[in-house]
């Protein structure tokens, strides 16, 4: 069998359905790399920001910056780490709190540390929310209701972790392969 890299679509809330007709344009947050997450809802007081903030574990690098939360970051955040610009991105979605989240490769090219830290920041964003998650990595889909494996723009495969890692496909394979060299050193 050909074990090209796939894409995996996951689904955590299987509601999805309901907002995929109605389409994402108004209740959906992106969060990506860090310079495509929707701003908040519109005004939003000292009180919010802060909390939000803290809630996506951005407080430890805001303290850390000249004027705090007066800081200029720069065009697009580039005065930021890539992880801290995540984390921006997660802070803004917190405060728009939107039913739908997708995540678009959310943890793809971040430093363990900053992996772990967005991680438990989107741990928060989606409690109780629908989300679709892209990714490649597994760890970012292990909790996930339901995955969509794509190859070459076609489903290839799609159901419950448990149930893809029964049918021994592509999957299963990603899940193998990224669990054997998790632990390789340079």
């Amino acid at each position: 069998m050909d074990f090209e890299p796939a894409l995996f679509l996951a689904v955590q809330n299987e509601e999805v359905g309901e907002y995929a007709v109605n389409g994402f344009s108004c209740n959906c947050v992106l969060c990506g790399d860090g310079h495509d997450a929707y701003s908040s809802r519109g005004f939003s007081s000292d009180e919010d920001v802060m909390e939000a903030a803290r809630m996506a574990n951005c407080e430890e690098f805001i303290e850390r910056l000249p004027e705090k939360y007066n800081t200029n970051i720069g065009e697009n955040g580039s005065e930021l780490s890539g992880g801290e610009r995540q984390r921006i991105s997660i802070a803004r979605a917190f405060l728009k709190d939107a039913p739908v989240i997708l995540l678009d490769e959310a943890t793809a090219s971040l430093d363990a540390e900053n992996e772990t830290a967005v991680q438990e920041a989107l741990s928060r964003l989606i409690k109780n929310k629908t989300v679709l998650i892209i990714a490649h990595r597994m760890r970012t889909i292990a909790n996930a209701d339901h995955i969509v494996v794509l190859k070459d723009g076609v489903v290839a495969e799609d159901g419950t972790p448990e149930e893809l890692v029964r049918r021994n496909g592509i999957y299963k394979h990603m899940c193998e392969t990224q669990r054997m060299t998790a632990g390789w050193k340079m």
